[in-house]
């Protein structure tokens, strides 16, 4: 297989300036103008997704109609990435033509979610701002929890956690909890929570 720019087409023969030099005369069921590409994603529930695309179309396009058939979040980042010899990211604005994919090629789609706050996960004594990364909490009454919206089950990870300023020292308390934990409770009294202490 190969990629070239049709110069003149007829019902019997098609006639092709291959990207390489060259040029080839061939028959219109020799040529096409999208070619089978499979994705294997690997996030969630594995899947298998195969598509005829376009030789010509931009990647982000293919990007953007794998999240909409995963109904990704929107803040979730997804990859296309090319596995054979080095494992790399395929840009979005390049082309199937551009990066010359083989017909059939298997490439892998990764997503990267960025951690936020969770507005339904939340003691209502809370306000949540900046994108999803800014808590508030409007009155200093009892303790309330709130969760992110990412969910762990495994592997090693880390987060950041910036304070401003708080009222007394076991005010906040910051770690990993059951997603059906009490949000009206204090954390390490619920069995289900995970975590430090801010102690000045």
């Amino acid at each position: 297989m190969g990629y070239g720019t049709v110069l003149k087409s007829s019902e019997t023969q098609v006639v092709v300036q291959l990207e390489w030099g060259g040029t080839a005369y061939l028959h219109p069921g020799d040529t096409t103008s999208t070619i089978p590409v499979q994705v294997k994603t690997f996030f969630g529930e594995r899947k298998l997704l195969k598509y005829e695309w376009a030789v010509t179309a931009p990647l982000s396009q293919l990007q953007a109609t794998i999240a909409k058939e995963l109904d990704l979040p929107a803040i979730s980042t997804f990859k296309i990435l090319y596995p054979m010899g080095q494992l790399r990211e395929l840009p979005g604005s390049e082309t199937p033509s551009s990066l010359r994919l083989p017909a059939g090629c298997k490439l892998v789609g990764m997503v990267q979610q960025a951690f936020v706050w969770d507005e339904n996960m939340k003691g209502n004594n809370i306000e949540v701002s900046g994108n999803g990364q800014t808590l508030i909490k409007k009155t200093e009454e009892d303790y309330e929890t709130i969760l992110g919206t990412i969910g762990l089950d495994s592997g090693r990870h880390y987060w950041e956690i910036k304070i401003d300023r708080y009222v007394n020292d076991e005010d906040i308390f910051v770690g990993v909890a059951h997603k059906d934990v009490p949000l009206y409770t204090r954390p390490p009294e619920t069995g289900q929570f995970w975590g430090y202490l801010c102690t000045g």
